[in-house]
């Protein structure tokens, strides 16, 4: 078998152990790259050839295809080394749902998605597979309404492969006594070099997320809550050195028993600056809108963005105070990857006055059902932020030497008319 496939590490052979061991309930809790992938294609095509009936599951249509192409490339390099006559026996359909057959001795897999579970029952099965398990929210639910019955009759056994998600159905099935559990982090994979993952942790740590980095490479199941940014922003009561006049943007997260928060940042581009921040508590649509074209006129061309949910009858009041506000993008966990970027260039600058934004900086805690979120409880001048950002952010940029090419890149042209257009 090694010259169809190349060769495993020390880690994947452990993935592999509790199989050889004739265990039916594994779980699999990985770092990434650790090639778990490449290993559930190898077991798919070692059960087809056996004439087993195979099911593999998928968050998404991607994931699916994904592991179907990797099943493909491995099944036809299996066929290069059979006589001719043999490779009739193999039959693909590359269509959704994708499936292969081996007629030779009646094995089949077919590639399904976890998002409608009708589809998943019906089937006599001897092995499921579930890749990237963490990401299936009702993962208990689809195994025992629709997936465990399915390996009754043929007592099948079933592999749940991921990194993990936070405290998932995964994260409880991997900690039951009902799975076999292998942990193995990314280093263990023997695929990712040491270097790259130390290099990663640098990052993470200058980004604010060291709970992410010990999710994603060392494959921790984080089930106790814990600081969602692991590093502050600068806190300094001096504007950043400008290169051009900045730009004033207003985020705002409405609210009237709850917070209504506005954050008002300056950026040229390069540096952004909260030098202002409203944090008032029932206070009516007409006081707001007072509140706010007091904020915005200090700065001209000043833009407003607001969180999509706000009232309607809200939204009518600023508007005969004159105030038209924008709708935010209201994408939670990108607008924190924005605010993460600019933490981990050093881009993010916060007046000491803010000292609402502050304290919910520093309080904030992860989501442990979805660690890429905080928790929603107390994050009201942190969206007002976040919509703000989202609004004006640029990518970094290295700063360039100045030298004399881009001094004549930067000199504007002037115009000159053409002397001969009239001839």
């Amino acid at each position: 078998m090694e010259t169809i496939y190349p060769p495993i590490t020390r880690g994947q052979e452990r993935l592999l152990l509790p199989i050889a061991e004739g265990k039916k309930r594994i779980a699999w809790v990985c770092g990434r790259q650790v090639g778990k992938t490449e290993l559930l294609a190898r077991f798919a095509v070692d059960q087809l050839l056996e004439g087993k009936q195979l099911l593999w599951i998928a968050p998404t249509h991607d994931l699916a295809q994904i592991g179907y192409e990797r099943t493909e490339q491995r099944l036809q390099q299996f066929l290069k080394l059979l006589p001719a006559q043999y490779r009739k026996f193999a039959r693909f359909r590359r269509a959704s749902p994708r499936g292969i057959r081996w007629l030779y001795t009646g094995g089949s897999c077919k590639w399904l998605t976890a998002k409608n579970y009708r589809q998943l029952q019906g089937y006599t099965l001897d092995w499921i597979v579930i890749d990237e398990s963490a990401s299936i929210d009702d993962l208990q639910h689809i195994l025992d309404s629709y997936l465990i019955p399915t390996t009754a009759v043929k007592m099948g056994g079933i592999i749940l492969a991921s990194t993990p998600r936070g405290l998932t159905d995964f994260a409880l099935l991997s900690q039951s006594n009902e799975y076999t559990t292998i942990h193995i982090t990314t280093l263990d994979g023997g695929l990712v070099n040491e270097q790259f993952i130390n290099e990663q942790r640098e990052l993470y740590k200058l980004r604010g997320a060291e709970h992410l980095f010990e999710q994603e490479f060392l494959g921790k199941i984080l089930d106790n809550a814990g600081k969602f940014f692991t590093r502050t922003p600068n806190i300094t009561d001096t504007p950043p050195d400008w290169i051009a006049p900045p730009d004033c943007i207003i985020g705002i997260d409405w609210g009237y028993t709850s917070p209504f928060a506005c954050v008002r940042v300056l950026t040229d581009g390069n540096n952004y600056y909260v030098d202002g921040i409203i944090y008032e508590t029932r206070t009516t649509p007409e006081q707001q809108a007072t509140l706010l074209r007091d904020f915005a006129k200090q700065y001209r061309n000043t833009r407003l963005v607001i969180d999509p949910s706000t009232p309607d009858s809200a939204l009518k009041t600023y508007k005969l105070h004159g105030i038209v506000p924008k709708p935010a993008n209201n994408d939670r966990v990108g607008g924190w990857q924005l605010i993460r970027d600019l933490l981990q260039h050093n881009r993010l600058h916060i007046h000491p006055a803010c000292t609402h934004l502050i304290e919910e900086w520093e309080s904030a805690e992860y989501n442990i059902k979805r660690t890429d979120d905080l928790i929603a409880t107390s994050d009201h001048a942190l969206d007002a932020l976040r919509y703000a950002i989202a609004e004006c952010y640029r990518p970094y940029r290295e700063p360039q030497p100045i030298t004399y090419h881009t001094l004549l890149q930067q000199t504007p042209r002037k115009y000159t008319r053409n002397r001969f257009a009239r001839l």
